[in-house]
């Protein structure tokens, strides 16, 4: 699975709302890491959007969350 549909997937299923931002486990480097329970991956839905960014591996971008 490509690393934008595992985000995807991930916003998805943390019910975010528009216009509100959260903090989750990043599903790239959380996996591979100590700290397991850390959630680094800042996550904002924007309209149709998922904008994330993790604080940890620097993997950033947005996400279409509607088809």
């Amino acid at each position: 699975m490509e690393v934008r549909e595992i985000i995807k997937e991930s916003i998805l299923s943390a019910s975010i709302v528009n216009g509100q931002s959260r903090r989750i486990s990043c599903p790239i480097c959380t996996p591979h890491r100590k700290k397991q329970k850390e959630r680094t991956l800042a996550v904002k839905v924007d309209g149709d959007y998922g904008i994330y960014c993790c604080h940890h591996c620097d993997e950033k971008g947005s996400v279409p969350l509607s088809e």
